[in-house]
């Protein structure tokens, strides 16, 4: 995971992003931890589709989008932030979400 998102951070071509599930992290979250600070390098994706990212990964998604410009678009299912999920994801960017 972590060399996926090494090579995710440093792409200026791909523009969309479907994670459909994330797998279980076996390294105590370094691995995890590295794809999405790689994620959040990207500065060419326009549209990002998740599904069960689990509680981890939900959170670790709210520190990609809150250094994102370039976002247009996201699809966010069958995820887990709590009763106030909704309201914190409109806090990371001002751009237009579909839950």
């Amino acid at each position: 995971m972590g060399w996926l998102g090494y090579f995710i951070g440093r792409s200026v071509t791909l523009q969309c992003l479907c994670i459909r599930e994330l797998p279980a992290d076996e390294g105590g979250g370094q691995q995890m931890h590295a794809f999405f600070d790689g994620l959040a390098r990207n500065q060419s994706i326009q549209r990002v589709e998740v599904n069960k990212l689990g509680d981890y990964g939900s959170i670790a998604l709210l520190m990609v989008l809150s250094r994102w410009s370039q976002l247009e678009e996201l699809i966010y299912c069958n995820n887990n932030l709590g009763p106030n999920g909704c309201s914190a994801l409109g806090l990371c960017s001002n751009q237009e979400f579909v839950n």
